[in-house]
């Protein structure tokens, strides 16, 4: 009596096969993996952006209320505090950005306001750089889910609501969706009154 054994093992061709089939599902697994991550991070830069637009506009909106806006600002040749700034109204916070190359430098390189006719510009079309002190004033520390906010800089304009992370590159209006490298796809010099909505 002779038993055969069937042989079942499995051949090279087979084992590659597999193995470049498990390859591939882990490549679409860690790309899909990957790319939510970014997603997050980018929904998370964009609230981050928008507290800080929302300070803006409130500060924007004192100063309406105030009946301070449309004064014609007094030249400055370097950045300055509101504390140096002695004509600027108290409700414009922050360090008053003298030249667009400061802007550039933070890597701010295309945005609303034209700095070109510098002698009749008013304050709050100024750009102001807020620190850590600038955003506690503003009233971004009050919580726990503020500290993100905290650890970064930004770049505002009180007119149009702009707003620029200078840590993460990012561009943010409620006009416009989040642009990556300090670019704003539109541009132009309207002011943005918000009054209106």
């Amino acid at each position: 009596m002779h038993i055969y054994v069937k042989n079942n093992g499995v051949t090279l061709v087979i084992l590659a096969i597999v193995i470049i089939v498990l390859m591939i599902i882990v490549g679409v697994s860690l790309n899909s993996g990957l790319s939510s991550a970014d997603e997050v991070a980018d929904d998370r830069t964009g609230t981050e952006l928008s507290i800080v637009e929302q300070a803006v506009i409130e500060q924007y909106t004192l100063l309406l209320t105030e009946n301070q806006d449309g004064k014609i600002a007094t030249k400055i040749l370097e950045d300055v505090s509101l504390e140096d700034d002695t004509d600027r109204p108290s409700t414009l916070i922050g360090t008053r950005i003298a030249n667009v190359s400061t802007l550039n430098s933070y890597g701010f390189n295309q945005y609303l306001v034209d700095y070109s006719n510098i002698d009749d510009m008013k304050y709050e079309d100024y750009y102001y750089f807020l620190d850590e002190s600038d955003l506690e004033e503003l009233g971004i520390s009050d919580n726990k889910s503020d500290e993100e906010i905290q650890n970064h800089s930004y770049i505002v304009n009180y007119s149009t609501g702009e707003v620029f992370d200078t840590k993460n590159k990012k561009y943010y209006t409620s006009k416009d969706p989040i642009y990556l490298d300090g670019t704003n796809s539109k541009i132009n010099t309207e002011t943005y009154n918000f009054t209106d909505e």
